[in-house]
Order: structure tokens, then sequence, then C-alpha cells
């Protein structure tokens, strides 16, 4: 599988490649004065070559925690009708990718899986950051592994932005589930 690596620095993310590369970022702004997150996500072209180097993708924009709005692809939606609940009592979420097929996102303990929904193949699986232990000395960085046919390396590269906007979502929400059950 191929991995990504995951660097957090304050609410901020960078999504690097295996040759050190910064290949996404997603840069958070917070407005107290009426509690609204926004979260810009952007996919950052390394060639020498190009004349644009970075494309937004996606904005989110929360507003507490009862409603999310997605700017994507030149529309505005909330975000049960971008990610959809698997069903009104689940944590996952389905969406539909840019080859027409069915994803869900699953919540399993510190980690997010996501698969097809058909065949229920493994196609990206997050990875939380460890901190070292007495058994383990060396720290562990988050990452994201994914299967080859969906990585850096592939025909479509919409499906891999579709990938990290989604994850980025579903992150967020993992947060405010672990806030919420165990707030500091």
């Amino acid at each position: 599988m191929d991995s990504i690596l995951i660097q957090t620095e304050g609410s901020s993310m960078s999504f690097i490649d295996r040759d050190g590369f910064l290949v996404y970022s997603i840069s958070n702004t917070y407005n107290r004065q009426d509690s609204r997150w926004l979260s810009t996500i952007q996919r950052l072209n390394n060639s020498e070559d190009s004349e644009k180097p970075s494309v937004v993708l996606a904005s989110v924009l929360y507003i507490g925690y009862s409603t999310t709005t997605v700017d994507f692809q030149c529309r505005s939606l909330d975000l049960d009708t971008f990610l959809p609940r698997q069903n009104s009592h689940s944590n996952s979420r389905v969406f539909i990718g840019p080859d027409g097929q069915a994803y869900v996102w699953n919540i399993d303990g510190r980690n997010l899986e996501l698969r097809h929904v058909d065949s229920h193949t493994l196609i990206a699986r997050s990875h939380p950051h460890k901190e070292p232990t007495l058994f383990s000395p060396k720290p562990r960085p988050a990452f994201i592994e994914l299967l080859p046919e969906y990585g850096l390396d592939s025909d479509n590269p919409q499906m891999l932005d579709a990938i990290i906007i989604t994850y980025s979502i579903m992150q967020r929400k993992l947060n405010e589930r672990r806030q919420y059950r165990f707030p500091c």
C-alpha cells in the first residue's frame, strides 16, 4: 500500500509524499465572534513546469457543532448532502467518488477506514500519531495508507482529491467525537 505522511502544526495539516514533497495542505482559521472554523483544502503542485503552485479543492465551514457547509466544485452543500450518514444512527458516512462508485468512511477506534460499499475492499486507512513508550521508543508519525490504484501515482488524481477532502471532514468529526467523550 502507498502511504502519505500527515504532519499537524497547530490546527493545520500537511500531507507529504514518500519523497518528502508537500502534496496537500489544510489550513484552518477560527473566528471567535461567531464560533466558526473555516478549513481550506489545497492540492499543491510540485512540478517545476507548473505555473499554478496550488489549487483550492474545497473549503469547509464549521459553525459550532451543528452546521457544516462544504464548498466544492462551485457548489455549496451542507454536510449531510455532501457526505451523508450511512444510516440515521451511524458515524459512518458515504460519498460517491468521481468514478461513480460509492465509498464509506468508518470510524474504527482512533482510525478511519475507507471501504468500497459493494465489495467492502479497504481503500484507505488512517493511522494516528503515536507517542514513544517504554516498549516502543520511536514515535510514529500519523499517516494514511492507500491502495496503489488510489494513491499518488494513480491515473485518477480526482479520486485522491476526494479521499483527502472527505478524510479531513471525517478526521474533524472523529476529533469532535473524542473530545465529547473525553473532555479535558
